[in-house]
Order: structure tokens, then C-alpha cells, then sequence
């Protein structure tokens, strides 16, 4: 049985006594001026980077400051709320107590505006720029062995006094601490488990063992990328009131391995930071000389910043999931690169949630987290700036602890004999047109068209968005019912031919509301559209689509068919930033193809340093102008979710010439889409 440990805190306050004084001398002129800083950390005797003062009723995390032998100590000053380049403050001189430094730096000064100070110093490249409202917190990369200092983030903000010419920071933490002794069963040598009274076992065959892949999950509130507003204080003016924006949650993994003490109970401790806040359902999981363990940790934990609080979680061996990868190349392995599983929050955001994830070994890769409660869900698996899989994971799946992810370059697939059964979509019928797995390839293009190396990578799905109908009109049914998936290889391999039966499929009509209401159950199409969320409207009308557009993209909201069928983080790409980067790869040499009928343009991208190369395909599969269609296997036209003008709407085009994006087509025109997700 678990056995349950309690979470709790030594000391009551959030928030170290660090100050930093600055004092600012008169300006020679306009522009930056060079500022000297006084910065103070708490004292009581600490001796190392980083300590826990148990002694004291205020329990904090203390902090000193780097002696300059160590490397330079900074800090970064970003002024206002505006995104700028930040300031960095760096230490010149350190007192004999260590607590005390003074460091030089450059601001332009300014009456009425508030400074803020961010510790440790903003990771700032050329060009580079931060708002006090959105400071980036990375709490992926520790090790675990002792507290890390590069995780203890700070942040204060402070007016500027003009008679003074001074800026006063009272440093708050961003940041707590778990501290966890992970408590290991007894083993005998005959695997025998010995019992002592209090039902643990007593002969100890795993002291002095190696503890490795330890991973932290929980339900809700373990972050692991986050942002966070440090412009927000107490009513009084007085206390840092930061407000957290999370990116990714879930899992936290440690990448340090830890030996077991050789004492009655082997055990190892590790720390790990957090962010403050609610944790629910939290639980440790660890490898130990190839048996896996893992415990409940704590049902539910609220965590005040700038606090240690401690717990023991005794383990119990367990059988993990096993993923298997599938590849039909000879020329690579995904051997040695990460694998992540993940799902989505339950509400209508479409945020990830990260369950875990390890390396990739011999073909396969263990799964720590517990997945039983996602059986029926929706869940992926990842192979960053790879290849992303979606699936909805299966009792089957789980009982026999294993599931093999189909070969990427085999393209997403629907099921070949029973229907998907899914929690959220209990219609059985429905589940044969629904994919098993969607396969989406990374093609070197990053959300917003950032190249940062820790930009968000930007997955295509292998094929197009496919409609099928699955249910007639009817009076407790008072529309077509439809389902979607993405389009397998079978099926782009015949959109681009110029009998293409998706186009415009016989019993289509010209309506605003459903121009498939006389076609037969089980027909298919694959265009849509613009900002058409239902995929039902076949009016050639502009007007009938009209609906309010508050910005220049409906990627990602309630007009965004992908999104809205889809789910999850499924979106229309964007034009500027997406769709323009995809046109340049499609217009490379020989992107162009004609084979057995079938033509279109497809392109290509290798991982660096590796011979993994995914491809993708944009078939010439034509359009459709009312109920009619038009230029199959000739042409092919792919919709963006940007608008240009309030009045034309973006888009690919295709054709043997060249790929373009273009802007001259009102939404009634129904062109293919390709899905894409993060």
C-alpha cells in the first residue's frame, strides 16, 4: 500500500529579507547613465551559495552573494512595463560578509515610472528584449543532488526618487523548494520479501544501489515553463504580488542519479524547485538498477514562495508502459533522443500537460507515469522537433503495458477494424472515421517563425483535414452529424487526381447552413470554407460567412475548424510566420510531383546532424465554388487563419509553377486545410 507523506514547512515567511540599493547620481545628459548598486542578502552565519536557516522563526532560503574569484554575480533592471532590452547590474566589489556587494550597471533614469529587478539575471541575446508584465521561469534542466541556485528566482520593483536619485529593492522569491527522502523496499536475494512488524521489509540487497530517472508528476500545478508579472504589488504598496501564466505543466524530471543509503532503510534525498501554489495528486517515480518504483507523494500541497518543505515517499516497485518506436528507414534510429507523453488541460485552452517522458533505448522508451487515469482520452507522444503522435489510448494498451507509435513516415492512419472508443465521443459508429493515430512531422519551422532554440516547434499534420458524414438530419438531431480526421496516405494519394471524389461529393448542394444534407451517410470532402468551424457551408455568398473578426487571425478560436474539431492545440497556420516558411520549402527543386495521376508539391526537412528526414505532401487536390469543383489535380489552395486588409484572407497556393501564398480570395471559396499544433 502507499503510504502517504505529509507535506509541511519550516518557518511561516514567503519572502527573503534581500535588499539592493542603488543609488543614482545626478544625469550628465539624456540617455543611460552609469548606476552603482548596493545590494544586500540575509545573514546568520550562512556559509554556502545557498542555506536553509532552521534556527530562525522566519525559516528562509538565505542567499549569498558569489565571491568575485567564482564569476561575476548579476542581476538585470528592466524599467517600466514596456518590453526593452534589460540592464545588468554586475558585482565590483564584495563585502567580508559576503551579504553585502556593490555592483555597477547602466538605466536611463525616469521620473514616475517603476524599476524592476530580476534575479538571477535575464539569459539576454542580441536583440533580446523582457517586460517586467512576462518574465520567463524555467524549471526544467535540475539535478536534484542539493538546491540549485540558478533555480531561486528573485524579482523587486521600486519608483524612482528623484531628490535622492535612488531605487530601493526588496527582493521577494518566485520560487519554493521540495526536499524528499525517497524511502526504497528491502529486497532479499531470493526475492523473497521479508516482513519486520511494521510491514516493511528488513534484508537490504539495494543499498548502495544507483537511483536514476527520477520524475516528479501531479495532476494540476507542477510547472515546468512558466511566465510570470512582477508588476503588481500589495495594496499597501509594500509586498511583491507576482501573477504566474503557465506554458507547460505536469512533470518535472531530474537528470542526476543518487546512491542509495546503506543504512536499515536504503533511501536517497533530492530537491526539487517549484513554482508556489496549489500541487494535487502529486507523485515520484525513479529507476533503481532496471526496477521502477514510484509513490504518492501528496494528494494536494499548497506551497508558499521562498520556502523548503520536506516530505518522505516510501516507493513501491511497479511495471511502467513500454513505448515501442516503428521505422521502416534503415538509415536512422531514434535511438538516444527524448521521448514526451503528454495530453491537454480539460477546459476549452488547449494547454499541454506534460505526464513524462525519457530517452529513447534499443527502439523503446519506459514510461514512469501512470497512465491508467487516461484510458479512453486523448493523449501524444512527441519526439521533439521530430515527429508528434495522437492517439487515444486504450484499456488494451494499458493492461498489457505496451504501445508501439506507427512509422512517421507512414502518415496518420485510421483504424482498420474496430471503432475507437472514445470517453468524449461515446458514438461507436463514429470511431472508424476518426484516426487511430495522427502523425505530425516538425519541419524546422517554430511558432511565430522564431529561431530562438528555445522557440515552440510547429507540428504539420501529415495529410489534410477530411470530413465525413456519420449521421442523418432528424428531429432529435436537427443537423448532419460530422466527424473529422486527418487524411491517411491511401487517401492524399488520390486528392490530387482530377476525379477526386472529395471536392464536391455527389448530393452536394449550394447552402449557408449545410450543403451535405442529401449526400449518404459515410461521404467524404476535404474543403472548407474560411472560418467555416462546422465544415457544413457550401454558399458561394461572402456574405453568409460573415461574422465578427476582433484581430488579423482566427488560428486557435472558436472560427478555427481545426481547433474546433480537433481539439486540443490543433489551429489553422498562420500566414506570415507559418504558411510564408512552408511556401519557400515547397518551392525548392523538384518539389513538384505527377505519379499515377496524382500531382501536387511536397517538401522535405533533415534534423540536424541526424539522416531523420520528414516529408510532406500538399496534393494539387483543387477547390470548390459553390457546389462545383474546380482545377482538381491541377491546383491546390490551402487556407492560412490570417487575414490581410479586414477584407482578404491568406492563403497557399500550389501549382507545377510554383508554391505562392496569396491574399486575393474571399472566405466563401472552399480550398483544403492543413492542420498544425504545437
Amino acid at each position: 500500500m502507499y503510504l502517504l507523506a505529509v507535506i509541511f514547512s519550516w518557518g511561516a515567511s514567503g519572502c527573503s529579507d534581500d535588499t539592493a540599493s542603488v543609488e543614482i547620481p545626478p544625469s550628465p545628459g539624456e540617455g543611460k547613465i552609469t548606476v552603482t548598486a548596493r545590494a544586500e542578502m540575509p545573514r546568520n552565519g550562512i556559509t554556502t551559495r545557498l542555506g536553509f536557516d532552521e534556527d530562525t522563526s522566519g525559516g528562509k532560503l538565505k542567499i549569498v552573494w558569489r565571491s568575485l574569484d567564482t564569476g561575476a554575480e548579476t542581476f538585470s533592471v528592466l524599467g517600466g512595463t514596456e518590453k526593452l532590452p534589460p540592464s545588468m547590474f554586475t558585482l565590483t566589489e564584495l563585502a567580508t560578509d559576503a551579504h553585502t556587494a556593490t555592483f555597477t550597471g547602466k538605466i536611463t533614469p525616469a521620473e514616475g515610472i517603476s524599476y524592476y529587478g530580476v534575479y538571477p539575471s535575464l539569459n539576454v541575446s542580441e536583440g533580446s528584449a523582457f517586460a517586467a508584465t512576462s518574465i520567463p521561469l524555467d524549471m526544467t534542466g535540475q539535478k536534484g543532488g542539493a538546491p540549485d541556485e540558478n533555480k531561486v528566482y528573485m524579482a523587486a520593483v521600486s519608483p524612482y526618487n528623484a531628490d535622492s536619485h535612488t531605487l530601493n529593492f526588496n527582493f521577494s522569491h518566485l520560487t519554493s523548494i521540495l526536499k524528499v527522502t525517497l524511502l526504497f523496499p528491502l529486497e532479499s536475494s531470493t526475492s523473497v520479501k521479508d516482513m519486520d512488524i511494521e510491514g516493511l521489509p528488513t534484508t537490504r540487497a539495494l543499498s548502495g544501489a544507483s537511483v536514476s530517472s527520477v520524475m516528479f508528476a501531479a495532476s494540476s500545478g507542477l510547472v515546468s515553463r512558466a511566465n510570470v508579472d512582477i508588476t503588481h504589488t500589495s495594496s499597501d504598496g509594500g509586498d511583491l504580488v507576482p501573477t504566474y501564466t503557465t506554458e507547460t505543466e505536469g512533470t518535472l524530471s531530474l537528470s542526476g542519479s543518487f546512491t542509495l543509503s546503506s543504512d536499515d532503510h536504503p533511501s536517497a534525498t533530492v530537491y526539487l524547485h517549484v513554482l508556489p501554489g496549489t500541487l494535487s495528486n502529486l507523485t515520484v517515480a525513479a529507476e533503481v538498477d532496471g526496477k521502477y518504483y514510484k509513490a504518492i507523494v501528496s494528494p494536494s500541497c499548497i506551497l508558499t514562495a521562498g520556502k523548503m518543505y520536506t516530505a518522505v515517499a516510501d516507493m513501491e516497485e511497479f511495471t511502467p508502459i513500454t513505448v515501442k518506436t516503428t521505422i521502416s528507414a534503415s538509415t536512422y534510429d531514434y535511438n538516444d533522443l527524448p521521448l514526451e507523453v503528454g495530453t491537454w488541460k480539460d477546459d476549452a485552452s488547449g494547454r499541454q500537460i506534460a505526464l513524462g517522458g525519457t530517452a529513447i533505448a534499443n527502439g523503446k522508451a519506459v514510461i514512469l507515469t501512470d497512465l491508467n487515469a487516461y484510458s479512453g482520452k486523448p493523449i501524444w507522444f512527441c519526439i521533439p522537433k521530430v515527429v508528434k503522435y495522437f492517439h487515444t489510448l486504450t484499456a488494451e494498451e494499458l493492461n498489457g503495458k505496451e504501445l508501439v507509435l506507427p512509422d512517421k513516415d507512414g502518415g496518420s492512419i485510421l483504424p482498420t477494424s474496430s471503432p475507437i472508443t472514445r470517453v468524449d465521443a461515446p458514438q461507436s459508429s463514429i470511431g472508424i472515421y476518426e484516426n487511430e493515430w495522427i502523425v505530425a512531422l516538425y519541419m524546422g519551422i517554430n511558432k511565430d517563425g522564431s529561431i530562438e532554440s528555445s522557440a515552440t516547434p510547429i507540428y504539420w499534420a501529415t495529410g489534410n483535414l477530411i470530413a465525413t458524414k456519420t449521421g442523418e438530419e432528424s428531429s432529435q438531431t436537427p443537423t448532419t452529424t460530422v466527424a473529422f480526421h486527418i487524411a491517411t496516405a491511401e487517401e492524399t494519394a488520390v486528392e490530387g487526381t482530377v476525379d477526386s471524389p472529395y471536392v464536391a461529393p455527389t448530393g452536394i448542394i449550394e447552402s449557408a447552413t449545410n450543403g451535405y444534407s442529401a449526400c449518404s451517410i459515410g461521404t467524404k470532402w476535404n474543403v472548407f470554407g474560411w472560418g467555416d468551424a462546422s465544415g457544413l457551408m457550401t454558399s458561394k455568398a461572402d456574405a453568409d460567412y460573415v461574422f465578427t473578426v476582433t484581430s488579423s487571425n482566427i488560428s486557435g478560436t472558436e472560427h478555427d475548424i481545426c481547433h474546433v474539431q480537433l481539439g486540443g492545440n490543433w489551429r489553422l497556420p498562420v500566414y506570415k510566420k507559418e504558411l510564408k516558411n512552408i511556401t519557400a520549402m515547397l518551392n525548392l527543386e523538384n518539389s513538384w510531383f505527377s505519379n499515377s495521376g496524382n500531382s501536387g508539391r511536397k517538401c522535405s526537412y533533415t534534423l540536424p546532424g541526424t539522416s531523420v528526414t520528414n516529408t510532406l505532401v500538399f496534393p494539387a487536390a483543387g477547390y470548390r465554388r459553390g457546389a462545383k469543383a474546380e482545377k482538381n489535380g491541377i491546383r491546390g489552395c490551402y487556407w492560412s487563419g490570417s487575414i490581410l486588409s479586414g477584407e482578404y484572407f491568406c492563403f497557399l497556393e500550389v501549382v507545377e509553377k510554383e508554391a505562392a501564398d496569396l491574399i486575393d480570395f474571399e472566405r466563401f471559396w472552399g480550398f483544403t486545410i492543413r492542420p498544425v499544433s504545437e
